[in-house]
């Protein structure tokens, strides 16, 4: 065996780990996109002229009152600091940076736009359709004094948080029917939590859920056709799995050319 076939068969293979999924943009999806957020505002404009009490949101509300008990309290006022203007800012500008750490520099980007402009349309449509609170009769576990109950600022970012992680894991190559589960069961506990907590009424949180969802799928077909761009150049942008599998293969050709040329050498 010759010293350069004995480096060969030395030399280890390259782990190709996680090669991250080509995924089609799916341009549809910003269709259904808008059409979630015409009738997010349609719901804006119909709860502005109506009655709770005529349309049975304030019986609901009655209702969560009546079968108030400590811990979902404790469990509502957490949900209020976590997924409320104290926390979601530092949120934001947590999850660029880990992404960023990891190299993961076009879904570090992703992180930031879609979970904030998927929220955007909500904060629009407070000024847009100002509506009364609960009334403190209620006993609200966090009292507002404004006219911004539409829509739930909670429930609307809790929903674009939940598309990102989905759509992250789809561009990860990670399609788990129990990730969806999970993400709409999040965004269920969020809604009710406001509903406990008399903060909105369920027209409100249903817009909120409405406006975000439809914001995010609406910008989901560019996220992804901007991941593929940068899975395809291979560089910085690219995914760390793929820029591996990219160099991995490089070097495969280059090795098979040396190969070959030795041989000829040898002959």
């Amino acid at each position: 065996m010759s010293l350069q076939q004995s480096n060969t068969a030395a030399s280890p293979t390259p782990r190709p780990g996680r090669v991250p999924a080509t995924v089609d943009p799916k341009p549809w999806m910003a269709v259904v996109g808008v059409a979630l957020l015409a009738l997010g505002m349609l719901l804006g404009a119909l709860g502005h002229n109506l009655d709770p009490a005529t349309t049975g949101e304030l019986g609901v509300l009655q209702w969560f009152h009546e079968h108030r008990n400590g811990f979902l309290t404790v469990l509502a006022k957490a949900i209020e600091l976590v997924m409320g203007p104290k926390v979601v800012p530092w949120l934001l500008v947590a999850m660029p940076l880990l992404l960023l750490a990891l190299r993961r520099i076009v879904m570090a980007v992703t992180s930031l736009l879609l979970p904030g402009l998927g929220w955007l349309p909500g904060h629009f449509a407070k000024g847009f359709f100002p509506r009364a609170r609960p009334p403190h009769s209620l006993d609200p576990v966090v009292i507002y004094n404004d006219n911004a109950s539409f829509p739930s600022g909670h429930t609307g970012f809790a929903t674009s948080i939940t598309i990102f992680i989905l759509f992250a894991l789809t561009m990860w190559g990670v399609r788990r029917w129990w990730a969806v589960v999970l993400g709409v069961l999040f965004i269920v506990i969020v809604g009710l939590s406001r509903l406990y907590a008399a903060a909105h009424f369920p027209m409100d949180v249903l817009g909120g859920a409405v406006l975000a969802s439809g914001t995010s799928i609406a910008l989901w077909p560019l996220a992804a056709w901007w991941w593929g761009r940068g899975q395809a150049g291979g560089g910085r942008l690219a995914e760390p799995p793929y820029r591996h599998a990219l160099t991995a293969g490089k070097g495969d050709s280059t090795a098979a050319s040396e190969r070959a040329i030795g041989a000829d050498t040898t002959e």
